[in-house]
């Protein structure tokens, strides 16, 4: 497998609103909230409702004595379940339906937000369900968005939430929390990324494909505008979010030479929140853009190691080429698994399952990542 490069310069596209372009579009006429979602369902849902061919064939369901709580939720073909870290990819559906292109399980305002979106359809429908309101049903947000595939958020404080950084050389739909809500064109066209977006050198015109995006979410109308003010009223960043992206020790067994662009940063770490794991820098050179890798470190056994592949471990870092597990995500509420690239990742059993995508978990974690908030 190649070397999971984390993209500098798309980490920056998500850092706070301020730093980016945007232009908002005002609500309009009221939508209603919707009792059932679009797309195929199965024929019933609750416990097991969801396909056992997510979970990892080689991986055997845990014990029961040694089973965790903790709940993914998740997008699936069925539609937004949650499912837990046990071993066979079992859940219980929230929301039947499938085409669901993005997800976030937001905290900061206990909102499951997500798009659909058909298969080639480059418009997109967004939803949000009351997660903290039993019995709550999805209320649709904005209908028929171009350049709506992710979900991206800004909260009322303007730090922004949702894909970390996938939005670069693109118009995207924004969708601004707060006492005025709105829907907002984010523009991820800041440093390397404007040669994908402007004809010209001066990074002035947007090139024609961008300008049809950008009129497209100016255009749209958001729905349901007072469930968005009640919902923003609630925002507060969890104690765990504010553990995340915290510095580690320098790791000295990484050589300086494996850093082409900035040798200084070999061997920087990051704290695994709750856990001895450090997210090491491994790697880094430019080309086009910036380019990083990391890979994981046992503090207590200085070793690294490859979530993926059990067992693989090694007093020095691997060639990057080897290394197969991806290194940013969101940690399991009991810190023994994180979700990253669709994927549930046991630190110590390997792959539990693969989804769709991963909107977040059942309850607020911390992450490790480059500071996207």
């Amino acid at each position: 497998m190649t070397p999971r490069i984390l993209l500098t310069l798309l980490a920056a596209s998500a850092l706070l609103a301020s730093a980016c372009k945007s232009t908002s579009s005002s609500p309009k006429d009221e939508g209603t909230q919707i009792p059932e979602t679009t797309g195929a369902a199965p024929d019933s849902s609750g416990p097991d409702a969801t396909s056992r061919s997510y979970a990892s064939a080689e991986l055997p369901r845990l014990p029961e004595a040694q089973a965790t709580s903790a709940l993914a939720i998740v997008a699936t073909k069925e539609g937004i379940a949650r499912v837990d870290l046990n071993g066979d990819g079992r859940g219980d559906l929230l929301v039947r339906g499938g085409n669901v292109s993005h997800c976030v399980m937001d905290h900061r305002t206990d909102v499951l937000w997500f798009a659909r979106s058909d298969e080639g359809s480059e418009e997109s429908d967004w939803y949000g369900l009351d997660m903290d309101r039993d019995g709550a049903v999805p209320v649709e947000i904005v209908k028929g968005v171009k350049g709506g595939h992710a979900i991206e958020l800004q909260y009322p404080d303007r730090a922004r939430f949702g894909t970390r950084g996938a939005l670069d050389g693109n118009a995207s739909a924004m969708l601004e929390l707060g006492d005025a809500p709105a829907l907002s064109v984010f523009l991820g066209c800041d440093g390397d990324a404007g040669w994908s977006c402007y004809e010209d050198e001066d990074f002035t015109i947007l090139n024609e494909e961008l300008q049809q995006t950008k009129a497209s979410i100016e255009a749209a109308s958001l729905l349901n505008v007072a469930w968005l003010k009640e919902v923003s009223a609630r925002y507060k960043i969890p104690a765990q979010e504010q553990d995340s992206n915290k510095e580690g020790p320098r790791i000295t067994a990484v050589p300086e030479d494996r850093c082409l662009e900035a040798p200084e940063d070999c061997g920087k770490s990051m704290l695994v929140s709750g856990t001895p794991y450090l997210r090491v820098v491994t790697f880094n050179d430019r080309g086009d853009y910036y380019h990083e890798a990391q890979q994981f470190y046992d503090s207590e056994e200085s070793v690294f190691f490859d979530p993926l592949i059990v067992g693989k471990k090694s007093k020095a870092p691997f060639a990057d080429d080897d290394y197969e597990s991806p290194t940013d995500g969101l940690l399991s509420p009991g810190s023994e698994a994180y979700a990253s690239a669709g994927m549930l990742v046991s630190f110590t059993r390997g792959k539990i399952a693969e989804f769709e995508h991963v909107c977040g978990w059942s309850e607020p974690t911390s992450s490790f990542q480059n500071p996207w908030l």
